[in-house]
């Protein structure tokens, strides 16, 4: 009996299981679906890479173009395209899974197409307890879209024992804008926290997609209490309802102690010295040569011949 009523306790749990996904609200028909929408931001990005290998002044022009003969292959209308935008713009959590999925598709032919992270590769292996050290405890990657509050992504670091006095740092991130059109804008910012209450404010502006760097000096004379920032995403003065994404990936916050740096101009430093001749070496030397003109028969000099009549 028992057996019988947690058979029955079972199938009412996940009847109730199906009627709840069942009810779970979809994209509407009226709009794109979330799998053909995905196929076309992935065709476009695509299109946009090639785009960008031209000059500036045809850019705009066949990223235009490129976009249209994308929505040609897919039997979309520009219209279609841009109220089913209106919606995802209004529901952005879709939009950030499709985009999530397409990055995806995009990072797997990069890796089969053996791309490297270069400048990031080198600090991706760092210990946390090194002279170098990779210190980001956030997301390593992040879609923007000028929407909020998906338009901002905020991150703080406390300060532990492995900061130091005179530490740098350095802030690493890929950035990669799928823009149908318009003005593409974003801003990384970094606040660092000293002790007695005083602060330093670090900013790089982002314009085009590729590697961005913002770089933090050293502070030899105040403790760090914590570091915090944000990246934001700017929809400027445009309001068309257009595609724009920012997609931010490999992020990483490297820190530089300074004995890092001292050690190697002491090896510089020391490297200089050994070549150089010690004083009392230069003396004897001197002295030496001194005694070798001293000792060496002076050239016989010519008499002057007398002009011949």
């Amino acid at each position: 009996m028992r057996t019988t009523c947690q058979s029955i306790s079972l199938l009412v749990w996940l009847v109730g299981l199906f009627a709840i996904q069942a009810c779970k609200p979809g994209v509407p028909r009226d709009y794109i679906q979330p799998d053909e929408m995905e196929e076309i931001i992935y065709d476009f990005h695509l299109g946009q890479a090639v785009v960008m290998t031209e000059r500036d002044a045809l850019q705009n022009y066949d990223r235009r173009l490129a976009f249209l003969q994308v929505l040609e292959k897919h039997g979309i209308t520009e219209a279609e395209f841009d109220s089913s935008l209106v919606y995802y713009y209004s529901h952005a959590y879709r939009m950030k899974d499709i985009y999530q999925h397409v990055n995806d598709r995009l990072e797997k032919q990069a890796v089969a197409l053996g791309a490297t992270s270069g400048e990031l590769s080198k600090y991706a292996q760092a210990s946390l307890t090194g002279d170098t050290a990779n210190i980001w405890n956030g997301r390593q990657a992040v879609v923007l879209m000028p929407v909020a509050p998906y338009n901002r992504m905020d991150f703080c670091i406390d300060a532990d024992s492995s900061f130091k006095k005179g530490d740098s740092f350095l802030l690493n991130m890929n950035s990669n804008f799928v823009y149908q059109s318009g003005t593409k804008d974003a801003t990384a910012y970094v606040m660092v926290e000293y002790d007695k209450d005083s602060i330093g404010c670090f900013t790089s502006n982002i314009y085009m997609s590729g590697l961005t760097q913002l770089r933090i000096p050293a502070n030899h004379d105040m403790d760090i209490k914590r570091i915090k920032g944000f990246i934001y995403l700017d929809q400027g003065s445009e309001t068309n309802s257009t595609l724009k994404l920012l997609f931010i990936s490999d992020l990483q916050l490297v820190r530089f102690h300074s004995q890092s740096v001292d050690s190697v101009e002491v090896a510089v430093s020391s490297a200089a010295d050994s070549l150089a001749v010690p004083p009392s070496s230069q003396d004897t030397l001197m002295k030496e040569r001194a005694l070798e003109k001293k000792h060496l028969p002076h050239p016989a000099i010519s008499p002057k011949r007398r002009p011949v009549d």
